[in-house]
Parts: structure tokens; sequence; C-alpha cells
């Protein structure tokens, strides 16, 4: 069960019951700030490495190497993709998904679509991102505003690397939106709406103490990318495989993101030591 406490008197900790080696073969119950490194983690593996950077250097050297691995996987999946496995049955099976949500538009679906798309589309990720921010700032919750900021600018700038080399067209079909042909791969609205309802989820499990909002919360990371991936599919926009890639890239994000933050944890609590 995730849980919540006050690590001091300006920051809320984002906790969850781990189990601890008593020593004699059982186990007593303990809480871990999801936000700090794991003793013996790869988070403070990073931080024993990067020791003499500030923290906040030592995070924006373990983003930038993250993204950079990032970016290459999620490029070498398109290349694959485009180069090796569409051209088979993948490819026409894509189309024929495409071809059959086509085939099933009504001005009712295609509102919802449009609805759909909105939960990510750039206007609202931005705002979002930058109210999420703000209210951290003001809570000076600076590892969770941290956890914030460089979530969003990875999947921004991941996005605009991976469509700058790999070049898949839009489905050969009705598109219901004017967008820049080319960057079919991967769904940037998909990635984007992993990194913002993971980062809501968050925020809420922090500030929130409602069960039930927290758990809307996090079931909003699930059923949010899934209603954005399938509206932008109906539209004509994305194949499915350029939505699971854009599911992929945003999860990297958070991930990396996390990693970072972590890292510049362990590095802190190794110069208070």
């Amino acid at each position: 069960m995730v849980s919540l406490r006050r690590s001091s008197p300006d920051r809320v900790a984002f906790t969850v019951p781990v189990k601890v080696d008593a020593g004699d073969g059982a186990t007593t119950g303990s809480q871990r700030d999801l936000l700090e490194a794991r003793p013996g983690g790869f988070a403070e593996w990073c931080g024993d490495r990067l020791h003499a950077f500030p923290p906040l250097v030592a995070a924006l050297i373990v983003a930038l190497i993250g993204w950079v691995v990032l970016a290459a996987s999620i490029i070498g999946l398109g290349v694959l993709l485009v180069e090796v496995l569409l051209p088979g049955r993948l490819g026409s099976w894509d189309l024929s998904v495409v071809n059959r949500f086509v085939g099933e538009r009504t001005d009712p679906l295609t509102d919802a679509s449009c609805v759909g798309s909105g939960f990510a589309e750039t206007v609202v990720v931005v705002t979002a991102g930058l109210a999420l921010t703000g209210f951290l700032l003001v809570k000076r919750a600076w590892p969770a505003a941290g956890l914030v900021v460089l979530s969003l600018v990875l999947e921004i700038t991941a996005y605009a690397a991976v469509t700058t080399f790999v070049h898949r067209q839009r489905p050969f079909v009705e598109q219901l939106e004017q967008r820049r042909q080319g960057a079919s791969y991967p769904s940037g609205h998909t990635a984007a709406a992993v990194v913002l309802y993971v980062l809501i989820a968050i925020v809420v499990t922090l500030y929130v103490k409602n069960p039930v909002a927290r758990r809307v919360a996090w079931a909003a990371v699930v059923l949010v990318p899934i209603v954005v991936a399938l509206s932008r599919i109906y539209r004509g926009m994305h194949h499915p495989t350029d939505a699971v890639a854009g599911v992929l890239m945003g999860t990297g994000c958070v991930v990396v993101a996390l990693l970072a933050v972590r890292t510049a944890s362990a590095v802190a609590a190794d110069r208070r030591a």
C-alpha cells in the first residue's frame, strides 16, 4: 500500500512498504521514499560515481546519458520496424487495424476521438506540466518538481529526435487532422499521455489523502494512454505499432527522470554524511 509521510518540514515523501532483512531470517516492515535512492540500487551506484558533482549536476548528467540511451533505443526500434518488419505481415496488420477503425467511424465516435486526443494535446500537457511544477515549487518539494520537469523535457526532446531520424508515413487513410507527414512513429500523444498522467498520479498520491482519488489517479495512468492511443489510430494519425512505441518512450522518460532524481538524492545524502 502506498502511503505518505513528511520527511522534513518542507517536503512530503512518497513511500511504499518494503521488507527489511532482520539478520535472523525474519523480515520487518519499513518505508522507502520512491524519490530517494534505494540502498545498493543503481541510483546509489550512479551517485557514488558522481559524488564530486553538485546533486543537480549529477541529476542532469544521468538524465542526459539516459536520454541518449532511450532515444537511440527508440530510433533503433523504429529503423527495425520501417526497414525490416513493416514491409511484411506486421505492416499489413498495422494498416488493417487502422482501416477497421476508419470503417467504423460515426459522428459521435469522431467527437469522442477528438476529446480522447485532447487529453494529451501539447497545450494540455504543457499547461498541466507548468501547473504541477508551480504547485510543487510552492510546496518546496524539489525532487518531485525535478521529476516533473525532467520527465516532460525528456519526452518532448526525445520525440523530436526520433522523428528526425525515423521517417514513417502516416496511415494511407482519410486523416481527421492536418499534421506533419513522415512523423507517424512514434505516437507523441501516447508518449505524452503516459508521462503526464504518471506525474499527476504521483502528485495526487503525495498531496491527496483520499484513497478513492488516489486510486482514480492511478487508474488514469492505464486508461488515459489507452484512450489516447485508440483515438489517434481512429483519427488516422498513427498505426498501432506507433502507439506501442509511444508507450515505451513515455515510460522510458519517466524511468530516466526518476533515476536522475534518485541519483541527486544519493549525492545529497553522501554530502550530508
